[in-house]
């Protein structure tokens, strides 16, 4: 060999030496060390010649050995017993082979495909994350359903419908006591009290819509929010709402009917009824959509009939008359066009 080539294997060996001190040698991790085989390959040629001439004078000796060991004599089971548990000790003593797998998290999840990734490809539409969430949902309560079926008691099943009782009304608790007289009872006490009886009154129709609030899909439970839309459009909802209102107040008016009065800032709803009526500001339509300046002239000056000259102010105690429009009916002589005394 020449120079070069040893240095270039001295260097090799250090890198070996380096990768061992940090990561262990390849043997460990279940991978052969082909750099050892070509140093071994060397020293095995010259050593072979004289291990062929021990080896053959080693398999006759065993032999011999083995012939005189069947010669023995035979001591019973319990000495071939304590053979081959001596045997399947030292096979369990052996070292276990260590088996490594390299695999990349990231790739791997990145080029796994989906179930419902071929399905939505064939329909090729893609679905929303509300609808995919209420899907899970409903796959949820279908397998609870099963196992609830399958796998429970009677009690236990009374025991469900208990617990989903008291979760209901503890959570109806402040309108049970929002609605009693006494404040001295807490909502909880109230609904341990009442346990047995059903809600009435304005409480019936306020846990009604608790409860349907909680059922509902959309909001799942939370207070009820629009969708994003923009300003122009419900602008225009607003101002045909408008317009409906002021033709049935016409024909109400037209007709002689008589209507609920609204408040300023007021608009009257025509769909859940007459007497109701809705805020523009809680309408969750817009905040001040039609514009302030144009709500202040609509609602704020009352209209007083026909636009005359009047005299005086009425009142319940009749026509009271200040004495400038008095004199400046009446008209004074004491003064001239221009304000001074005439002789």
């Amino acid at each position: 060999m020449s120079n070069e080539d040893s240095e270039y294997l001295s260097l090799l060996e250090l890198q070996r030496k380096n990768f061992e001190a940090q990561f262990g040698s390849l043997e460990s991790i279940g991978y052969e060390d082909k750099s050892k085989n070509v140093h071994d390959s060397e020293s095995s040629e010259s050593d072979s010649e004289e291990q062929s001439s021990t080896s053959e004078s080693q398999s006759e000796e065993e032999e011999e050995q083995q012939q005189e060991e069947e010669d023995e004599e035979f001591h019973g089971f319990s000495d071939y017993d304590q053979e081959v548990s001596d045997e399947e000790s030292e096979s369990n003593n052996e070292p276990a082979p260590v088996v490594v797998k390299f695999s990349d998290s990231t790739r791997a999840s990145s080029n796994v495909p989906l179930k419902n990734s071929s399905k939505f490809s064939r329909k090729g539409k893609i679905p929303s994350l509300q609808s995919m969430e209420i899907k899970e949902q409903l796959q949820q309560i279908e397998i609870e359903s099963e196992l609830l079926k399958g796998g429970t008691s009677k009690e236990d099943m009374e025991n469900m419908q208990k617990d989903i009782e008291l979760q209901r009304l503890l959570s109806e608790s402040h309108i049970l006591s929002s609605a009693s007289s006494s404040s001295q009872y807490s909502g909880a006490d109230l609904t341990m009290k009442t346990i047995d009886a059903d809600p009435f009154g304005k409480t019936r129709a306020k846990t009604m819509t608790q409860r349907l609030r909680n059922l509902s899909e959309t909001t799942a439970g939370q207070s009820r929010k629009l969708e994003k839309m923009p300003m122009n459009m419900r602008k225009g909802i607003l101002k045909k709402e408008v317009e409906r209102v002021r033709k049935f107040e016409e024909s109400a008016k037209n007709s002689g009917t008589i209507l609920a009065k609204t408040g300023k800032y007021e608009l009257r709803d025509l769909n859940m009824g007459r007497a109701n009526k809705v805020g523009i500001k809680s309408d969750l339509i817009g905040k001040h959509t039609i514009g302030r300046k144009k709500l202040q002239e609509q609602f704020s000056h009352r209209k007083k009939g026909l636009q005359i000259q009047a005299v005086g102010r009425s009142t319940r105690n009749g026509l009271i008359v200040s004495e400038k429009e008095f004199s400046s009916m009446i008209g004074s002589g004491n003064k001239g066009k221009r304000g001074k005394k005439r002789r």
